[in-house]
């Protein structure tokens, strides 16, 4: 009876590392968006030197990243393990310009984020589930972009986060100031101003003051918001 609840224990075991590396190897296996990056940095930048005045209202869903996007997300906290789960994630944003400042919404696999918040106005939000809290102020420095400084002062971090509109979409640049990290992520616009007229995208697209700032919590590994 020894030798069998030993082997049962060592079976046990055996099963749980098979399963431990399998989870491994799936999680690591899967996608990322990092293959059209190129594309649409080039699509988005014609875009911004053709374009006239435009609504920078509207609906918009993450399409792609570069490559220094994962170093990103590492470098604020962000578990290795949790990385590709997070890079193979959907994204939206859902933007409204106030007169005075900006209304968003964004919605990920694990949280969403509501805020509404004044230009030039310092304002709190707490990220992650009670892993800190951001202190930003944000300015609209032309029509069509936004740039928002935040600041982690338990940890000292300094964050940089510029957002450039284009008819066709968006380009977010968030800067690790302290690292000199710096990563782009690409948002194609799904729905437009009422007065603009929608466009087909030859991309694919893959599946899947502060007046307030209201986060629904599925997780806690992310950085959010204007991170």
């Amino acid at each position: 009876s020894r030798r069998r609840c030993c082997l049962f224990l060592a079976g046990s075991f055996i099963s749980s590392v098979i399963a431990s590396i399998s989870f491994v190897l799936v999680v690591h296996s899967l996608p990322d968006k990092t293959k059209d990056a190129t594309e649409w940095e080039e699509r988005l930048r014609e875009e911004n030197i053709n374009s006239s005045t435009f609504s920078i209202d509207g609906n918009y869903s993450l399409v792609s990243y570069d490559e220094n996007y994962s170093d990103y997300l590492s470098a604020v906290g962000v578990p290795w393990i949790a990385l590709p789960i997070i890079l193979a994630a959907s994204e939206s944003m859902e933007v409204k310009l106030l007169e005075n400042g900006a209304d968003t919404k964004t919605i990920t696999g694990w949280m969403n984020t509501v805020m509404k918040y004044d230009f030039n106005k310092t304002f709190s939000m707490e990220y992650g589930q009670g892993m800190g809290t951001l202190w930003n102020t944000c300015v609209l420095l032309q029509q069509n972009v936004i740039n928002c400084k935040s600041e982690e002062r338990e940890k000292g971090w300094n964050l940089n986060t510029t957002q450039t509109f284009s008819p066709g979409g968006m380009v977010e640049v968030r800067h690790f100031l302290g690292k000199n990290i710096r990563a782009k992520k690409y948002f194609k616009k799904i729905t437009k101003h009422k007065d603009e007229t929608p466009e087909k995208s030859t991309l694919a697209l893959p599946e899947a003051t502060t007046l307030s700032s209201k986060q629904e919590k599925d997780d806690f590994f992310l950085l959010d918001g204007w991170g």
